[in-house]
This record gives structure tokens, C-alpha cells and sequence, in this order.
């Protein structure tokens, strides 16, 4: 089966591109433990099946649209810039247990956290459009050969980033509350440069489209 075995080889590319995101997963599995970076995994997951989905059914057609583009860009920009200062500004005196299951808002925000902070990144869009396209283009894959590379690539994602969450777990022990200040002080700085980027793309995109000629009360309104 081509499908699962090309399924295979993009999810393991896909999964160990160095982001924030990534940053942000395996600091989540240190401090709050591996049932929390799971969680955060099954957002990025979700994430990841909505952005497919909605590209695979026409979406892409947005990304030419600047409105779209800019809102995308200052909305990811932002969330990015808040949770980089809230992470690069975090002190850890101790190192907490983590979270257990039966929690329900616990579940709900970790999810959420994942499922947001990879959601916001209009890169990850922009990934996904050039993966359809290679799919339905290239590959020319379409109906149960795309349904079925796209659940073994997703599962592989997924399958790697909850490795990842154990292993980040497994040398916990080792980890000080200074070691991971600094760590967390890492994952801010990540995210404070990526939402910085994702405004200033946006500023541009605006620039560029006000020298043609249209307003910002145009593009919006």
C-alpha cells in the first residue's frame, strides 16, 4: 500500500519539524507530566484534521484572500506574543505532578492549548495547502486513496508526538525548577519571535496592499 507507506514518511517529517509548538509540547510533558502532553497532543491533532479537512474541501482558495491572510496572520501573531511573555516571564520554585485524567477542566484546557496554539499558526495552513496539493496534484490521490494516506499520516503525527511527551517525561526526574525556568524561558522567546514575525507579515501584506490602491477599511469592511 503506497498510500500508508508515503502516509508513514510525511507524518515522521511532519512531526519533527523544530517549531514552538514542538518546544511547547515537550515542555508541557516536563512540568506537567505525560498525561498532559497527550492531552496537548490530541489538540495538535485535532488541529492538524481540521486544517486538512478544510483544506482538502477548498480552503486553499482562501489563502490567496489578503483579508483572510492578514486576520490569520495578526490573530496567530498575537496569541503567539501572549503566550511567549506568559511563558519567557514564568518562574518554577517546584516541580508539580501532573495532571490526572479524571479531571474534566484539566482534559479540556490541555486539549484546548494544543489544539490553539497549533491552529493559530497560519505556517501550519500554508503546510497543509502544499500537502493537499501534492496529494490531489502529484500523487493524484482522491477519495479512499487520500482518506487513507491522510489517516496514517495523522496517526503517525500523533503517534510521534505522544513519544515524544513520554519521553520528555522519562527525564523529568533529572530536570531542576532552574533548568526548566530556562527552559521555559526558551519556549517564550520561540514564541515571542514567531508571533513578532506572524504581525510584522501582516503590516507588510497591509502595506503592500494599500500601495495598490485599496484601504485597510476596505480590505476589512
Amino acid at each position: 500500500m503506497a498510500e500508508i507507506a508515503k502516509g508513514i514518511l510525511t507524518g515522521l517529517i511532519t512531526a519533527f519539524v523544530i517549531g514552538p509548538v514542538f518546544f511547547a509540547l515537550i515542555q508541557t510533558s516536563i512540568e506537567k507530566g505525560v498525561r498532559s502532553g497527550i492531552l496537548m497532543a490530541l489538540g495538535i491533532s485535532m488541529s492538524d484534521t481540521l486544517y486538512i479537512a478544510l483544506t482538502y474541501f477548498g480552503i486553499s482558495q482562501l489563502s490567496e484572500n489578503a483579508k483572510f491572510r492578514i486576520f490569520l496572520a495578526m490573530t496567530g501573531g498575537l496569541v503567539m506574543l501572549i503566550f511567549g511573555i506568559r511563558m519567557f516571564t514564568r518562574r518554577v520554585n517546584h516541580m508539580k505532578p501532573g495532571i490526572h485524567l479524571h479531571d474534566p477542566t484539566s482534559v479540556f484546557w490541555k486539549i484546548s492549548k494544543g489544539f490553539v496554539l497549533n491552529g493559530v499558526n497560519p505556517f501550519v495552513l500554508l503546510y497543509w495547502i502544499g500537502v493537499v496539493s501534492l496529494v490531489n496534484v502529484h500523487w493524484e490521490y482522491n477519495g479512499i486513496n487520500a482518506l487513507i494516506f491522510f489517516i496514517t499520516l495523522l496517526i503517525t503525527i500523533l503517534s510521534s508526538d505522544i513519544g515524544k511527551a513520554y519521553l520528555a517525561h522519562r527525564i523529568r526526574t533529572s530536570i531542576t525548577p532552574r533548568l526548566m525556568t530556562i527552559i521555559n524561558k526558551v519556549v517564550g522567546i520561540a514564541f515571542i519571535l514567531l508571533g513578532t514575525r506572524l504581525l510584522i507579515f501582516a503590516l507588510h501584506l497591509g502595506e503592500e496592499i494599500t500601495s495598490s490602491g485599496q484601504s485597510l477599511l476596505h480590505i476589512f469592511y
